[in-house]
């Protein structure tokens, strides 16, 4: 690695488990990137006085005369788009029209591979717990958990509460916001296990919120063990493709799912072999750019659910598909492998 940079990417953010992986998978990076390349972490574009300092710690590199060092430009943790704010795009004119770029990470034009699938790995233990997978008893057709309240999710939440759907449902919404159009915050009265949070000042955090402590879990499994299908709200809808630990749980805890998330999530999905259960939901797989039609997909394809299958006949509809969800989980664990190997070939570029 010729150099790296990165502005406030590394600095704690939240959760530890989080924070701490971050660092080891960065060395890991570095340790990969050719000689010939910097590494320049994404994280944070988004922040004009963040593209400044980048500029400015350009101005103030030193390279030897003949050198014209390559950029690994690499997006991980968090999402990446070239074009949603002017920040992002002047720090990606800038690199590109003094370098050559290559994306990493969260790209769709470069060498992709995804941090969410090396974080579930480090925590296995936990993520395929067998408790996840104990025959469920269906009492709700489907579970959609919110922590931030990004506007997709309250537009989604605001409409399900419309049409009457929240009966139907498990639904959180931890954090309260001004444009919930229902009673807020949502808060589920979970489970929480001591032994998998970092220390006692976590723990008081999560209980004094409420918070579920499923960054590393699939959450409490008395809620898992009574929905048929995951709901899932991605972080964005804009990025150019980002799947987060949530869109995997689902596979993990076989369930069939729906993601609402960029328009490349289902793509990407189908590229790694994963059945997506477009059968069931094929409003959802609909390549719509506009981003308040796929909201209205996700509510369609639920109530379509609610309307055909009673709870008798969810738990019957489960057992018919459970050779499809072990087919998702089992290819969980080869994407994992493929996923490391994919982070491995950097070396390579």
């Amino acid at each position: 690695m010729y150099a790296y940079w990165s502005k406030g990417a590394d600095v704690a953010s939240g959760s530890y488990h989080i924070t701490e992986f971050e660092k080891d998978f960065v060395k890991k990076l570095k340790s990969n990137t050719p000689s010939d390349c910097i590494l320049i972490n994404s994280t944070w574009f988004s922040k004009p006085e963040n593209v400044d300092a980048l500029k400015q710690w350009f101005d103030a590199s030193q390279f030897k005369a003949g050198e014209t060092p390559r950029i690994l430009l690499y997006s991980g943790m968090d999402w990446e788009n070239s074009t949603c704010t002017e920040s992002t795009r002047e720090a990606h004119r800038f690199l590109n029209d003094n370098w050559e770029v290559i994306n990493i990470g969260n790209t769709g034009d470069g060498h992709y591979f995804n941090f969410w699938l090396a974080f579930i790995h480090e925590h296995m233990s936990t993520f395929f717990d067998d408790c996840y997978t104990e025959k469920p008893n269906i009492k709700k057709h489907f579970m959609c958990l919110n922590h931030q309240p990004h506007e997709h999710r309250i537009q989604l939440l605001n409409t399900l509460h419309e049409v009457g759907m929240f009966n139907h449902g498990i639904v959180s919404a931890i954090v309260p916001h001004e444009d919930y159009e229902f009673e807020n915050p949502v808060i589920l009265r979970e489970k929480r296990d001591p032994h998998i949070m970092f220390n006692s000042h976590e723990w008081e955090r999560v209980n004094e919120y409420h918070l579920a402590n499923d960054i590393i879990s699939l959450g409490d499994p008395v809620y898992w063990n009574k929905h048929f299908c995951t709901v899932v709200t991605e972080s964005v809808m804009h990025s150019d493709v980002f799947l987060s630990e949530k869109t995997f749980k689902p596979m993990i805890g076989l369930r069939p799912f729906i993601v609402l998330g960029d328009v490349n999530v289902y793509k990407k999905l189908k590229e790694y072999g994963f059945d997506t259960f477009e059968d069931l939901f094929p409003k959802t797989h609909i390549e719509e750019k506009d981003k308040y039609w796929r909201i209205d997909n996700v509510i369609k394809d639920l109530c379509n659910l609610q309307k055909t299958y009673g709870l008798d006949g969810l738990n019957i509809l489960y057992n018919d598909l459970e050779d499809r969800l072990m087919y998702n989980r089992k290819r969980v664990l080869e994407v994992i492998n493929e996923n490391y190997n994919d982070i491995m070939e950097i070396s390579k570029l």
